[in-house]
């Protein structure tokens, strides 16, 4: 397995566990964006950030509304099963036994 895909992987659990642990289970792909960068030191364009956004919504995990001035992500049942290991999503780090 690559860097690349590791890092992707992992990216992806973190916006999984980030949208969990709002009340609302909703974010923002530009709030996103400085969390990866400020707790993994993933530092991407908003565009890569997005596109793991639109991966995780292909597979059923997350909600995508975008506005003119953002993009509205919110977790879905699949991706709480994911975060409860219930469900793992292929191409998504699994999430540790601790995380809910």
């Amino acid at each position: 397995m690559s860097l690349a895909t590791i890092i992707e992987q992992e990216a992806r659990l973190f916006i999984l566990q980030q949208l969990a642990a709002e009340r609302d289970g909703r974010g923002t792909s530009q709030r996103l964006k400085p969390l990866l960068r400020e707790v993994l030191a993933i530092n991407r364009p908003i565009e890569w950030v997005e596109t793991q956004v639109a991966f995780l919504r292909e597979m059923g995990a997350v909600q995508v509304r975008a506005t003119a001035a953002v993009t509205i992500v919110e977790i879905t049942d699949v991706g709480r099963e994911h975060l409860s290991r219930a469900q793992p999503i292929a191409g998504v780090k699994p999430a540790p036994s601790e995380s809910v």
